[in-house]
C-alpha cells in the first residue's frame, strides 16, 4: 500500500472525503490530503491561499502575502484580533508535519530534515517541537507518524477556529 493510500485509510475514520472536482494530485501524501481537506472545509475563505502556501512552500512562505497588502505587523495583528493562531504558527505546524513525513526515510537525520524544511537550525526545530508537543525531537519522531501529526494539525489549528477561518480576511485593510 503506498503512502497516499495509507493516509486515505487513516482519514476514513474522521469522515474526510475530498470533492472530486477539487482533488490535488501532486505533492507529498500529507500535502495532498491537507490541501484537499482545507479546500473542502474552507472552500471560499479569504485565508485559504495563505494556508495552502504554508503546505506548498519549499522553505518560506513568501512575503507577498504580507507586503502586497500592507505592513507585516498589521497583517500579523489581524490573526490575534480574530482569535486564531498566527500565520507563523500555521507555517511552523505545517513544517512539522512535512518534516515528520520526510523523516519516514530512516537514514535522514532530524537536523538534515530541519534544514530542508526551512528551520534555521536543529536547536530552533527542537524549540518548536518542545513548545508544541513537550517532547525532544527524537521522542517526537518516535511518538508521532505524519498522519497523526496531520490529525493534530486539523484538530488544533483548523477545527476549533473553523467559523472564524471561513470569514476572517487577513488581507483586508484595517478600519481606521
Amino acid at each position: 500500500m503506498n503512502a497516499y493510500a495509507r493516509l486515505a485509510e487513516d482519514f476514513k475514520d474522521i469522515g474526510y472525503s475530498p470533492s472530486p472536482n477539487r482533488i490535488l494530485m501532486t505533492g507529498t501524501p500529507c500535502q495532498i490530503v491537507a490541501i484537499n481537506r482545507l479546500r473542502q472545509l474552507l472552500p471560499d475563505a479569504p485565508i485559504l491561499p495563505l494556508l495552502i502556501e504554508c503546505w506548498t512552500a519549499d522553505r518560506h512562505v513568501s512575503c507577498a502575502h504580507q507586503l502586497a497588502r500592507g505592513k507585516a505587523s498589521a497583517f500579523a495583528s489581524r490573526f490575534s484580533r480574530a482569535g486564531i493562531p498566527s500565520a507563523k504558527q500555521y507555517l511552523v505546524a505545517t513544517r512539522l508535519v512535512r518534516l515528520r513525513e520526510a523523516l519516514d526515510v530512516p537514514e535522514r537525520s532530524i537536523v538534515e530534515g530541519a534544514s530542508v524544511m526551512g528551520f534555521s537550525s536543529g536547536a530552533m526545530l527542537a524549540r518548536h517541537i518542545r513548545e508544541r508537543y513537550g517532547l525532544t525531537p527524537l521522542a517526537w519522531r518516535k511518538a508521532y507518524t505524519a498522519s497523526a501529526l496531520l490529525d493534530t494539525y486539523f484538530a488544533t489549528m483548523i477545527e476549533p477556529h473553523l467559523e472564524t477561518l471561513r470569514t476572517v480576511d487577513p488581507y483586508a485593510a484595517s478600519a481606521s
